[in-house]
């Protein structure tokens, strides 16, 4: 099985989010292949991937100040869809929220404090 990640524009976060995806992905399922690209904006005609950064077209929730507060949105159904956040931080903390629904937990800052669930993927599905 393959999945796709399209990282949004050049923010140093957004792209430790996208890696964190990849890496944690493929962790759950060693036989996934998991693909990054890279994209400067969103672009509409590009199908069959998980597109992971901010857009203006994404639905994501409005809060009072996208500077300080986090709004995050994961939209994702048969391994297609958009993982992404007020501003950068709040990709990442999509990103993990993600994962966390995929069975990961992160209990303490080392690998030995990274709970991984092993199992096969199938299409993934959710939305947040």
């Amino acid at each position: 099985m393959r999945i796709t990640l399209a990282k949004i524009g050049k923010d140093k976060t957004v792209a430790f989010a996208t890696e964190e995806l990849r890496k944690y992905l493929k962790m759950i399922d060693e036989d996934l292949f998991v693909d990054v690209c890279s994209y400067d904006k969103f672009d509409e005609s590009v199908e069959d991937v998980i597109w992971v950064g901010q857009d203006s077209s994404f639905d994501v929730p409005e809060v009072p100040d996208t500077r300080l507060d986090d709004g995050i949105l994961i939209d994702v159904a048969k391994n297609s869809g958009v993982i992404s956040g007020t501003n950068p931080r709040s990709v990442l903390i999509a990103a993990y929220r993600f994962l966390k629904e995929l069975g990961c937990a992160f209990v303490r800052a080392s690998s030995d404090g990274e709970i991984i669930p092993s199992y096969s993927m199938t299409p993934i599905s959710m939305y947040i």
